[in-house]
C-alpha cells in the first residue's frame, strides 16, 4: 500500500509536469482510472481539497493519515512545495527531480529541526533519508514492497514520533 502511495505521487507529479501526457510513468495504473473531470492537478489534502480523494485507499499507515499537497512553484510541480506528509505533522516526503525538472529520480524525507511554533523556514529542515526510485522498487511492476521501501516507511514514521506536536 505504501508503494502505491509513492508511485501515485510520482505519477501525478510527472503527469502534470509533462503537460498531462498519457505516456508518463504510472499513468495507466494511477491517473487513467480517475475521471478527467474529477482529476485535481493541485491542492492541499490536509485542508480537505479534493486532491486527497485521489490517494484514498492507500493513505493510512499506523492508524495515521498521509496527506498530499501539490503546488506549482517556480514554474514546476516537482519542487519541495509538493509533498506527502502525516496529517497534523511537519515531516514530509518530497520528490527529487532530474536536472530539467521533468522526472522524479528519488524521494526524500524532510523533517524539521528543533522546536516549532510556526511553520519551519527553509533552513529549519534536515534530510532524514533519500532513496532513488529504483532502490525503493517503484514502478517495477510488482506488488511486493522491498526492504528498502519498508525502511523508508519506518524512517517516515519514526520522524513523526519524534517531532514536536504542531499543527499545519
Amino acid at each position: 500500500m505504501f508503494k502505491q502511495l509513492l508511485e501515485y505521487f510520482v505519477a501525478h507529479l510527472e503527469y502534470v509536469e509533462g503537460g498531462k501526457h498519457p505516456g508518463t510513468r504510472g499513468y495507466e495504473e494511477y491517473i487513467a482510472p480517475i475521471p478527467t473531470a474529477d482529476f485535481c492537478i493541485a491542492g492541499q489534502g490536509y485542508l480537505g481539497h479534493d486532491i486527497q480523494k485521489q490517494i484514498a485507499g492507500y493513505d493510512t499507515f499506523y492508524d495515521r493519515q498521509v496527506c498530499i499537497t501539490v503546488v506549482k512553484n517556480y514554474r514546476s510541480y516537482i519542487t519541495e512545495a509538493s509533498y506527502l506528509h502525516w496529517k497534523d505533522a511537519w515531516t514530509k516526503i518530497v520528490a527529487v527531480p532530474n536536472e530539467d525538472r521533468t522526472r522524479v529520480t528519488a524521494l526524500r524525507i524532510r523533517s524539521p529541526t528543533g522546536f516549532l511554533i510556526d511553520p519551519p523556514k527553509p533552513d529549519d529542515w534536515d534530510i532524514a533519508e533519500e532513496m532513488p526510485l529504483t532502490a525503493l522498487g517503484l514502478f517495477d511492476h510488482s506488488d511486493t514492497e522491498n526492504e528498502t521501501l519498508r525502511h523508508f516507511l519506518e524512517v517516515f514514521h519514526e520522524r513523526l514520533l519524534v517531532e514536536p506536536e504542531s499543527s499545519i
